[in-house]
């Protein structure tokens, strides 16, 4: 029997890095943002904002807090990610360092990660952002959300000759699943065939499997 093996392929947004230059009469404004002002997310590495002109950045000694609204938790934005590669319009935002367990035991520092369920905000003071211009990015509070997650428990089939239908088993109990535009495709990797799956989809009695039946 050969060996099953199964990805899933999704959208990604990717964000712009080249911007128009000519910008001597153009507004001094956010673009875009990561994560979203509102956005609803799994986890946070990092805040990334992006503007019409390039900037500086002036980081308050004390950082920046962003608060879990519910828990009243807080992780400190500590510092801004400086490379001769990366662009003058963005400003990247890293979090504070924890020590952690890394390789064979050793303690080692790493950048926090965002991963608790709930609300967050964080106001950016005014003056942090500046354009190369002068200009002042105004104070401004954004908000995001980090949404639970839950694991895959078990998948069937693992090696077989055919494939008509896939199962997926999860540890919690699912309400809804969403299909992504044009459905989702299986690889073969041995075989390098592809296979659709349908918009279709069938949850158990007991909402912790999920079928995907494929097309013909």
């Amino acid at each position: 029997m050969k060996k099953f093996t199964l990805f899933f392929m999704s959208m990604f947004f990717v964000l712009g890095t080249a911007m128009a230059k000519d910008e001597e009469s153009a507004e001094f404004a956010l673009q875009y943002m990561t994560p979203q002002d509102g956005a609803k997310v799994t986890s946070v590495y990092n805040v990334i904002l992006g503007f019409s002109k390039d900037v500086t950045v002036t980081l308050p000694e004390e950082g920046i807090d962003i608060v879990n609204n519910e828990t009243k938790d807080v992780v400190k934005i500590t510092r801004v990610y400086s490379d001769e590669w990366a662009p003058k319009n963005q400003v990247q935002f890293l979090f504070e360092q924890e020590m952690v367990e890394g390789k064979e035991g050793k303690e080692e520092l790493r950048d926090k990660i965002i991963d608790t369920p709930g609300t967050y905000s964080y106001t950016i003071p005014a003056g942090v952002i500046k354009s190369v211009d002068g200009e002042e990015f105004p104070e401004t509070t954004f908000t995001f959300s980090i949404v639970g997650t839950f694991s895959l428990v078990s998948y069937s089939p693992t090696e077989t000759t055919s494939l008509e239908k896939i199962e997926l088993t999860f540890d919690k109990e699912i309400t809804e699943v969403k299909m992504p535009n044009g459905g989702l495709v299986v690889t073969d990797f041995y075989w390098s065939q592809f296979f659709n799956i349908k918009n279709e989809v069938t949850i158990s009695d007991d909402k912790k499997t999920v079928t995907l039946e494929l097309e013909t």
